[in-house]
């Protein structure tokens, strides 16, 4: 008989994931190895073909490919790690884990089922986050000397560089913030429209 760990509560409002867990099976186990396996093999493949192409877009396409597939083999690694189990997910369920919410969708959670999927893909995102934001830099410091009539060259790269992790950062920082306050008007929406259904009910009601 499979040994799996007991049940433990990560969230009030899962519904019927109240209670989640992840099996330490031979499944499991299998399943990781060979996404993760895949997922290292395929970045260094996809990388290595961008730098022997030639293309001003070759290394922001081949972060945005290497990304997909990461992703895809992250949730694959869950649904098939899950499959054929009592605690098996759906694909919609899986593309909730994906980007750290409970598997109804309701609220965000990085429970079990989210690590067990991002061991590699989250140390994979960060690294080629790191590269696309290298060629952001070339990028830019090309444009300058194309225009300033001076060279590529920084008296102080390490400033240089820290700056632009600064404008990244505020940047990321203003996108956060957005889809932040975007969610809270939608949720507020959403409750607004239920209360106002019921006072107009209830005024009906009296009416009659």
């Amino acid at each position: 008989m499979r040994k799996r760990l007991k049940n433990f509560p990560l969230s009030p409002n899962c519904g019927t994931w109240a209670r989640v867990w992840v099996p330490k099976t031979s499944q499991m186990l299998f399943v990781n190895v060979v996404c993760d396996g895949l997922t290292l093999a395929g970045t260094f493949w996809i990388l290595q073909w961008a730098m022997a192409k030639k293309g001003l877009f070759r290394i922001p396409m081949a972060v945005l490919v290497d990304l997909l597939v990461g992703g895809l083999l992250a949730c694959c690694s869950l649904y098939f790690g899950l499959a054929f189990t009592e605690h098996g997910l759906s694909a919609a369920e899986v593309l909730y884990v994906l980007v750290g919410k409970a598997p109804n969708g309701r609220e965000y959670e990085l429970g079990p089922c989210f690590w067990a999927m991002h061991t590699t893909f989250i140390p994979t995102a960060l690294y080629l986050m790191v590269i696309g934001m290298c060629w952001i830099g070339k990028l830019i410091l090309a444009v300058a000397a194309k225009f300033t009539n001076k060279a590529l060259e920084h008296e102080k790269p390490l400033g240089l560089t820290a700056a632009l992790c600064g404008v990244f950062f505020a940047i990321f920082t203003a996108l956060s913030l957005a889809l932040g306050s975007a969610e809270y008007w939608v949720h507020r929406k959403n409750q607004i429209k239920p209360a106002v259904k019921t006072v107009v009910e209830s005024n009906e009601v009296g009416r009659q």
